[in-house]
């Protein structure tokens, strides 16, 4: 196990010179694992040489990255096969909804094959630890971090239930919001009361460019249409009920009395915080480092 993490810490520091690397490991019972996931293409064989696990590894991973195929390695830290993983699972599996493709497929094979499951994500730099159906740490920035969804999940029920918003809405905005981490995006996003007159707390610089949006609701939008709206400059506002309000829009919340804001907080989380004061609302503000915080009347709720 040991051996294994050093290795996968080691190829989050690689860079590959056209794209970074990234992969999947699959660590458990092998039998369960080799019944669940079809064979690859790629077979191991006696290797001409010895070679330490984590030489294969960095060996393989440009051709085994994590999309159509992961390696699988036993309990002993051996490295055993190569496997399938861009399979469709059937079956009522009880995700987190906050978690979107290809994390979702991710922690069902850790459930179904009682597995931890190892990925580094497209930003190149991070790995993603799943198991029982859920994304339960991250390494990044040279450390490893736990990553609660769970609590995240209740966190924003807990504030639709509060103010009357809409959850499924919440909830989609808070899974684009674990989306852009991984992509080393930053966004913010504000969900302010429902006929909230807003007009004056922000700058529409759509507006400034000759163009309007048509409110429509969040859940018609795909994920990657929001993620387009949400990494331009400015923040993505919706209403409770869960309709898109603008995006590209500079908040100008009204001075405000002393907030608690955390030690080394940037521009963005300060105008996610004060905005949520202002209007009473929630704001979620990811940081390109990764992290993300839930903000509520000015308090915050949650930083993941």
């Amino acid at each position: 196990m040991g051996n294994l993490v050093a290795a996968l810490e080691d190829l989050c520091q690689m860079r590959n010179e056209l794209r970074p690397i990234t992969t999947a490991v699959i660590l458990g019972d092998t039998e369960r694992i080799e019944a669940l996931l079809p064979e690859s293409e790629i077979r191991l064989t006696s290797p001409p040489r010895k070679l330490s696990l984590d030489q294969k590894l960095q060996r393989l991973a440009p051709v085994v990255d994590g999309e159509v195929a992961g390696f699988v390695v036993n309990r002993d830290g051996k490295l055993q096969s190569i496997r399938k993983v861009s399979i469709s699972l059937q079956g009522d599996f009880k995700l987190s909804p906050l978690l979107s493709h290809p994390a979702d497929r991710f922690a069902i094979i850790s459930s179904v094959a009682e597995a931890l499951v190892f990925t580094l994500d497209p930003g190149g730099n991070r790995i993603q630890v799943f198991s029982d159906g859920g994304l339960v740490c991250r390494y990044f920035d040279g450390g490893w971090r736990a990553d609660d969804l769970n609590a995240f999940h209740e966190v924003l029920i807990g504030a639709c239930e509060e103010k009357g918003y809409d959850l499924k809405s919440v909830e989609k905005l808070g899974r684009i919001a674990i989306q852009m981490s991984y992509m080393h995006l930053g966004a913010l996003f504000a969900v302010v009361p429902r006929g909230s007159d807003i007009h004056d707390r922000y700058e529409d610089c759509l507006k400034d460019l000759g163009i309007s949006i048509t409110p429509r609701p969040l859940l018609e939008l795909s994920d990657m249409e929001l993620i387009k709206f949400a990494k331009e400059d400015g923040a993505v506002i919706a209403n409770g009920s869960g309709f898109l309000r603008a995006f590209m829009a500079y908040l100008r919340p009204r001075s405000y009395g002393r907030l608690e804001t955390d030690p080394g907080a940037g521009a963005r989380r300060i105008t996610a915080q004060r905005f949520s004061a202002d209007l009473g609302c929630l704001t979620l503000v990811i940081s390109e480092d990764g992290g993300i915080t839930a903000f509520s009347d000015g308090k915050k709720l949650f930083k993941l």
